[in-house]
């Protein structure tokens, strides 16, 4: 549980990533049973997102600047060199954070509020002290992204995601015990006891097992990296402007759209999180290091099964979405307080949400490999433009469509990004054949569709309730699709996986023969 391989630290990271995130979903289905869709959830959603956002300005920072410079540090100048580094940074953030939560009491967290969203003051001061206590959870939030991606950077891929599954079962214990006295505090509550837990249990790892040293000192930061420090703070700005456009527009629409729109986008980046998050963190520590020594033709190896083992994942669970979005939802939501237009309204968010989950595993592959390169200043530049785009897409669609437009809007300004890619790939990692992901791209993608739309078809003939018509057609899909890898080889990594799979199990079922 400690310092892991990659292929372990992939596997083992994923699973326990996938379980914790379960649970995380269990959380967001009892809050749905417990409060529905309606307007005090939107609030609720609203801040929780905004913050998030606030935070990847930050772990994008992390990402992008900082652990590669550390990682530098710590194998041309020595281990301490490299901790000192991140302790530095730990404490900025530190600083950073209360800064924003000072910024935020001081200019009447309502009254902000009102400001940057379409809802009204009269709306928001019915939630006043929700707001208000909101806030604080911040920098904690914060921390313990930051101290995670610090564990990842030294192999220990398995054990922020442990604390994390164990945090998120006392946080589902508690809101279930007391949702009945606290309301729509007892989320806000079991967040603050969640992230907490979490927090003190990395500190105590990082003492522990890496016997960290957290006190401060000064580090002296060369031209190139205070250059790629202000451009990825600037670029992570304009990312942050552009995804937070796309609240203000859902913030506005009727009321439980925007908490439909919010748990839509919960299902829809479970595979993000549980998959894509995971698989291209590990393989980025792999992805810099290689970079550091200059093994560029191992590093495109990396990069190109990276990215068309998540085509291959992702892309399935895109068409899936997509043809049984509505199905997956009543299946999970329609209970309690959330009613048949609750699950409607999320289904068909959660239909088109989903075609993005392939895009964002392509563009995260291809974004850590610009980190290794440390090419921030192009990536800045081309970030800006796309979110000065993603915005004017999403104030066209909302204009025609209401909230209904926004998903298509992302679509569209995710497809450019993915295209464009060519451009940067093509300048700074010529060795890299880029179309060849492209073309891999659209025929899995192409292949999920023909499949999943045969298979929708065939269930429409079953008479039978959707909680058996669904696994029965998650199990038909699965079992064409990696049947038509095996004979095409498709993917040749999965196969070998299946391969050595079934010689491990042979054995065993050799030995029950001769037992027999």
């Amino acid at each position: 549980m400690k310092t892991n391989s990659y292929v372990k630290g992939i596997a083992l990271s994923s699973a326990l990533n996938l379980a914790s995130k379960l649970l995380l979903f269990v959380f967001s289905i009892l809050a749905t049973f417990y409060f529905g869709a309606q307007g005090k959830t939107d609030i609720y959603w609203y801040i929780s997102s905004t913050l998030w956002l606030v935070i990847t300005i930050f772990h994008s920072l992390n990402i992008a600047v900082i652990i590669p410079e550390a990682m530098r540090r710590r194998g041309q100048e020595g281990l301490q060199s490299g901790m000192h580094f991140f302790t530095f940074f730990f404490y900025f953030f530190l600083l950073a954070s209360a800064c924003v939560v000072a910024a935020m009491y001081a200019s009447n967290p309502v009254q902000l509020l009102a400001w940057i969203s379409k809802y009204q003051t009269e709306t928001l001061q019915a939630y006043e002290k929700l707001i208000a206590l909101f806030i604080p959870l911040f920098p904690i939030m914060l921390m313990v992204s930051y101290l995670s991606s610090v564990l990842n950077a030294y192999r220990h891929f398995t054990m922020p995601v442990l604390t994390g599954l164990l945090n998120n079962v006392v946080t589902l214990a508690f809101m279930v015990l007391l949702h009945r006295y606290l309301d729509i505090y007892v989320l806000l509550v079991a967040a603050y006891i969640g992230n907490l837990l979490n927090l003190a249990h990395l500190l105590y790892i990082m003492k522990r097992d890496l016997s960290w040293d957290f006190s401060f000192r000064w580090v002296k930061m060369n031209r190139l990296f205070k250059e790629n420090f202000a451009m990825g703070l600037f670029g992570n700005i304009g990312n942050f402007l552009g995804k937070y456009a796309l609240n203000y527009f859902a913030g506005g629409s009727a009321p439980g759209l925007f908490t439909a729109y919010t748990y839509g986008q919960r299902i829809a980046n479970i595979p993000t999180e549980v998959i894509t998050d995971q698989f291209s963190s590990v393989a980025a520590i792999r992805i810099n290091e290689l970079t550091v020594q200059q093994e560029r033709e191992r590093r495109k190896n990396v990069f190109m099964r990276s990215t068309r083992m998540l085509i291959f994942i992702l892309a399935p669970i895109a068409a899936l979405f997509f043809f049984f979005g509505e199905p997956v939802t009543a299946l999970l939501y329609q209970r309690g307080a959330f009613g048949p237009d609750d699950v409607r309204h999320t289904g068909t968010f959660l239909k088109y949400l989903g075609m993005l989950i392939p895009l964002y595993g392509i563009s995260t592959v291809v974004t850590r490999l610009y980190h290794a390169g440390q090419i921030v200043k192009f990536s800045v530049i081309y970030s800006t433009i796309a979110n000065i785009l993603l915005i004017a897409l999403l104030w066209l669609a909302y204009s025609y469509w209401g909230i209904w437009g926004l998903p298509f809007a992302l679509l569209t300004q995710n497809a450019i990004n993915v295209l464009a890619a060519t451009i940067f790939i093509r300048l700074f990692f010529r060795e890299i054949n880029y179309f060849k992901v492209l073309w891999y791209f659209v025929w899995v993608l192409a292949l999920s569709m023909a499949i999943c739309s045969g298979v929708h078809y065939l269930s429409g003939f079953l008479m039978w309730s959707w909680w058996f018509k669904l696994p029965l057609a998650g199990m038909l899909f699965t079992g064409l699709y990696v049947g038509i890898n095996e004979l095409f080889h498709i993917n040749g990594d999965v196969s070998e996986y299946l391969r050595t799979w079934r010689h491990t199990l042979s054995p065993s079922q050799a030995q029950k023969r001769q037992a027999g």
